[in-house]
């Protein structure tokens, strides 16, 4: 099961809940020998099974609601002239609220109405006017590790505890250059989603 929320960067918001119910397939197949017709007695049986967890996690941004804004530093383009590098690294908490007790929850970046560089992972900025060329936003988690964005295998990892209580983990979104002398003077608005993974 999973939950999925918008998050805009930078601006940083969570809103508009779109509560997805998942469920998981596999067929199982017995070796038979198909003679053909209706009446062969060819089958493959397929067995569906899946959780529905009528509570869910309720996300808070910096301990404000989800629709709470982050917002990242102002830096010099100086500061980001070689390919790669990061600056103007900005703190937010990410909480997760009255979850279903005694479950772990993945919580991962996905990908919204921004384009997501599938090389770097980051999310790349707005075309739009006055906007900043060549600089991505990159996020990454408590542990410092990336995060990449619609990566199923870069997440961050809640445990819930046996009484339900809140559960808070730091991230940090920076400017990357994405090239090297190529960012220009502007602004920076990207768009991720958030995706929670019931576990």
């Amino acid at each position: 099961m999973f939950t999925q929320w918008p998050l805009n960067l930078l601006r940083v918001m969570a809103a508009a809940v779109l509560l997805i119910i998942g469920c998981s397939a596999h067929a199982n197949r017995q070796p038979t020998k198909c003679t053909g017709g209706k009446n062969s007695g060819c089958s493959i049986q397929v067995d569906f099974t899946g959780i529905y967890l009528e509570e869910t996690c309720i996300v808070s941004i910096d301990g404000g609601p989800s629709d709470n804004t982050v917002n990242l530093t102002e830096v010099s383009t100086g500061l980001l002239q070689s390919d790669g590098s990061e600056a103007g690294a900005s703190k937010f908490n990410i909480t997760l609220k009255s979850c279903p007790v005694s479950k772990t929850v993945d919580l991962m970046f996905v990908y919204a109405s921004s384009t997501v560089d599938s090389v770097t992972g980051n999310l790349i900025n707005s075309t739009a006017k006055d906007m900043s060329e060549n600089v991505q936003v990159r996020l990454r988690n408590s542990a410092n590790s990336l995060m990449r964005i619609d990566d199923i295998s870069s997440y961050q990892r809640y445990l819930i505890p046996a009484d339900g209580a809140d559960v808070t983990h730091e991230y940090t979104a920076s400017y990357y250059a994405n090239g090297s002398g190529s960012i220009t003077p502007g602004l920076v608005n990207t768009t991720a989603g958030i995706l929670l993974l019931y576990k």
